[in-house]
């Protein structure tokens, strides 16, 4: 079992030696072996700010069994580890005008923000008595009798599992049965450290042990105002703006946004704090890590000791409160707090591109994260009316792994018959704030306006980052393959017209093209696939992607720096790829009941719809169903079109039917795949409402039994 803490230790300030370890638990190895990181425990600027707790955390290496800690992993027997340490300089008569002292922990558990009450109490008891470190030593003792280890490890979940129960303000989790140090009450974990004639409370939030990969630090939202604070930060910023980066491709961004776009790009961004107190540096750099979930190197505070550790990385956050970093770091994003300042680098070679006004968005608050869904009602006469296509084929794409290896392979030798070919996308110029940052700077002055706290604000911005990669920076991507086949056969048909290529064709030389150039394409859902059919070429989804490149295309410089996810599944037919766009997939049934109220449901849809569903469920490696729910949760403002899903199918198949029907195979398929999932079982399925779940029991008695 991993202790909740490895070490736990006493430092101060001597005026000789500078900072020093006065007493730690356990004994050795001794934690000042590590070159550098004693220098860490108290920011530079400490002795400006008297009587005030300053929070630094410095993220290192440990070997379990020495117990050496390192900045590196030099081996797989390494294992992360956080110095969290609060320090304070006590105003008084000695040397400096004051004494200072740190307490410092060593947990290899993410959540050391849990622990800050009860360090705060041990350092105000040491400012009061230094000599008297029983109770230190007491308190390694009764936290490491804490199975807190064991309860985080009970709820991991991957990242879109998070991201969904990250909106679920009233989420209801249980303690395991075997951890019997915890109890349960409103949002928390409660337990007790046993201090003798103390028993002081330990409370851990419950939501960020299933929402965040890093348990959000042990920070908890509903009561912080952390991110309303950064907000406010970077609305007050003054951008420094070189003449040309990617990082600024329009004049009048806010600061917010070219901090995303470094994020999202995976830049270097150094905070620099001298005058202000240091505490604020240490609030946004947590601020940036809770939006990234961690996903990002980041050392809060560092000294020129320790500077080397950064050179080895392609990008970070670095803290300091030495400006000579400002001249020895790399950095593409400077921002001092002292100054209120935010730098972007210079970058040679790039040219201004600008970017469309965008469609006005709605006031309320809610209305963006909420919209109408179907009734009922409309719900059983959808599903009454199936409207059988006359082009109805069951042939569509299927997931295979083996055709993914060999797809993305390195191409040997390129095609002579694509010689002359070129294609540059085009993309508008203009300089208006693309679309979603429209939307965002206006939801950015509401939440600070309307005084939201930091578990609203969490979701809003997280969903923003959301949307920005999974629509569209996606829209981008099929924005360019879409018009790359499309140019390319207009430049075959013109090139087969020639005498010199009368013995080609046109349809293997388009396979070809795309197999060279690895061209993925969004899988259409009702559309007539077909065995030995030409590449599909939708322009009914080229012109949607187009529409979403015209509104947004300032951010097209961004989405070239963009890494693309490796966890992707791909869909084949006719060695043809294929990429699932579950936000169109979202859309898709979203409309599809208010829609089937009008005309029917059409069966080649439904087919298809569940189809390409089934086979994401299946593919339990990638998180399907939760990818699935999330893409709905957001194109919808809640699980209500999820719900809607599961009503077609347990509502259709209790009809009388052919039971050799292909719609109602993809039915059944569905809600067994749902009905077995743990994730669904677990967290969602005590939200459904009545009727579902009544429609889940009768499936359940027809088919399952």
């Amino acid at each position: 079992m991993v202790p909740t803490l490895d070490y736990i230790f006493v430092s101060e300030f001597d005026k000789l030696k500078g900072v020093i370890v006065k007493r730690q638990f356990p004994s050795t190895p001794a934690v000042d072996q590590l070159e550098g990181v004693i220098d860490l425990l108290m920011p530079l600027n400490l002795h400006k700010y008297l009587n005030t707790i300053h929070y630094t955390v410095v993220p290192l290496f440990i070997d379990p069994v020495s117990g050496l800690l390192s900045w590196q992993a030099p081996t797989e027997s390494y294992k992360r580890i956080y110095l969290y340490t609060l320090s304070y300089f006590q105003e008084d008569d000695s040397y400096r005008n004051g004494t200072a002292m740190a307490l410092s922990i060593l947990t290899r558990l993410p959540l050391f923000d849990v622990f800050r009450p009860l360090m705060t109490y041990l350092l105000h008891n040491l400012m009061a008595a230094p000599e008297k470190l029983d109770t230190v030593e007491l308190v390694l003792k009764e936290l490491n009798k804490i199975r807190i280890s064991e309860l985080i490890d009970e709820f991991r979940l991957n990242k879109h599992a998070r991201f969904l129960l990250s909106r679920l303000d009233d989420l209801d989790i249980s303690v395991p049965s075997r951890l019997t140090e915890f109890t349960k009450s409103d949002r928390f974990f409660r337990s007790n450290v046993d201090l003798g004639k103390t028993k002081f409370p330990l409370q851990i939030p419950a939501l960020p042990l299933v929402s965040s990969s890093c348990a959000m630090y042990g920070i908890d939202l509903a009561r912080e105002r952390l991110l309303r604070d950064f907000l406010i930060k970077m609305k007050g910023l003054e951008l420094v703006l070189p003449k040309h980066s990617s990082l600024v491709p329009y004049p009048s961004i806010k600061p917010l946004h070219v901090i995303f776009n470094a994020i999202l790009t995976k830049r270097k961004i150094v905070l620099y704090s001298y005058d202000s107190c240091y505490n604020d540096l240490m609030d946004i750099a947590q601020a940036l890590l809770l939006l990234v979930d961690g996903d990002y190197p980041c050392y809060p505070i560092l000294d020129l000791a320790a500077l080397d550790i950064p050179l080895q990385l392609p990008h970070y956050i670095v803290g300091t409160s030495n400006l000579l970093f400002k001249d020895r770091l790399p950095w593409d994003l400077f921002l001092s707090l002292d100054s209120n300042q935010l730098l972007i680098r210079e970058e040679e070679g790039l040219f201004e591109k600008k970017a469309p006004k965008r469609l006005s968005t709605d006031s309320k608050f809610r209305q963006l994260f909420r919209r109408s869904t179907p009734s009922v009602s409309t719900i059983k006469e959808g599903i009454d009316h199936i409207v059988l296509d006359n082009s109805w084929d069951p042939t569509f794409p299927v997931i295979d792994s083996e055709a993914d290896k060999e797809f993305f392979a390195p191409v040997t030798e390129p095609s002579f018959f694509s010689t002359g070919f070129s294609f540059t996308p085009s993309i508008p110029s203009d300089a208006e704030p693309p679309s979603i940052h429209a939307q965002m700077n206006q939801l950015v002055e509401q939440l600070v306006k309307d005084h939201h706290g930091d578990f609203t604000i969490y979701q809003a911005l997280t969903e923003y980052l959301y949307e920005l990669d999974s629509v569209v920076f996606k829209s981008f991507k099929f924005y360019i393959n879409l018009s790359k086949l499309k140019s390319y056969r207009h430049f075959a048909l013109l090139k087969l017209e020639e005498p010199d290529f009368e013995d080609y064709t046109l349809v293997p030389e388009l396979r070809l093209f795309i197999r060279e150039n690895q061209i993925v394409l969004p899988l259409a859902i009702n559309y007539p696939y077909k065995v030995g059919m030409p590449p599909p070429i939708n322009n009914k989804l080229l012109d949607h992607y187009t529409s979403v490149m015209n509104q947004n295309h300032n951010l097209f410089r961004t989405f070239q720096n963009i890494e693309l996810p490796n966890d992707t599944v791909y869909y084949w037919l006719e060695g043809y790829c294929f990429e699932l766009d579950l936000n169109l997939l979202s859309k898709e049934v979203s409309q599809l009941l208010e829609r089937g109220k009008e005309v029917g449901l059409p069966k080649r849809k439904l087919y298809q719809l569940f189809r390409a569903i089934n086979q994401l469920l299946k593919s339990r490696s990638t998180g399907g169903l939760e990818k699935f729910l999330a893409a709905l949760y957001v194109q919808s403002g809640g699980f209500e079109t999820f719900e809607n899903l599961l009503i077609i199918a347990s509502v259709y198949i209790s009809k009388p039917r052919n039971k050799n029907d292909e719609v109602i195979t993809e039915f059944k398929r569905f809600l067994s795949l749902i009905l077995n999932h743990q994730f669904f079982t677990i967290y969602l399925l005590p939200l459904l409402n009545d009727f579902i779940k009544l429609s889940i029991n009768d499936f359940i008695d027809h088919h399952m039994y």
